[in-house]
């Protein structure tokens, strides 16, 4: 449960610390990031928020739902389209206005094609951290008036 607790707060820390990006009408994000692995489609923060839901239990469903499987010490590669209003998907995994981070650097990397990586940081001494299995991954896409943003949750197994 502690782990749920620690997801519903990494997610809501990215709602937040998102806020003064998006207050700007010409940084407010315009196409949709679609996040898949191997085929398969996981769901983040942009599609939790068309939802238009709010209900913790909702959040929690939609998380377990979503969440993609790490392999301890493995990798795994993402893949990014970006979707625009007219359902057109463009991919877009190793465009140069495409970029990547790990919210939770302290177990996970990623690099600058998508390639998620499980990894113990050598600067995260707390051992509570370092043998966390949950994770967060930011995608985000600028070029020109073009504007797409996403955040996966990760479990590492």
């Amino acid at each position: 449960m502690k782990s749920m607790r620690l997801i519903a707060f990494l997610f809501t820390g990215c709602v937040v610390a998102m806020l003064p990006y998006r207050a700007s009408a010409q940084d407010v994000p315009n196409v949709l990031l679609e996040v898949s692995v191997n085929g398969a489609v996981y769901k983040g923060e942009a599609e939790w928020d068309a939802t238009g839901a709010s209900a913790a239990a909702a959040a929690t469903q939609f998380i377990n739902q979503n969440i993609l499987h790490v392999p301890h010490g493995g990798s795994v590669q993402l893949k990014v389209e970006l979707v625009s209003t007219n359902g057109q998907k463009i991919d877009v995994t190793a465009d140069p206005s495409m970029h990547y981070s790990a919210v939770t650097d302290w177990n996970l990397g990623v690099s600058g094609t998508g390639l998620v990586t499980q990894k113990a940081n050598a600067g995260y001494t707390q051992a509570n951290l370092a043998n966390d299995r949950n994770g967060q991954i930011i995608v985000w896409y600028k070029s020109g008036n073009i504007l797409g943003y996403n955040s996966i949750q990760l479990k590492i197994d």
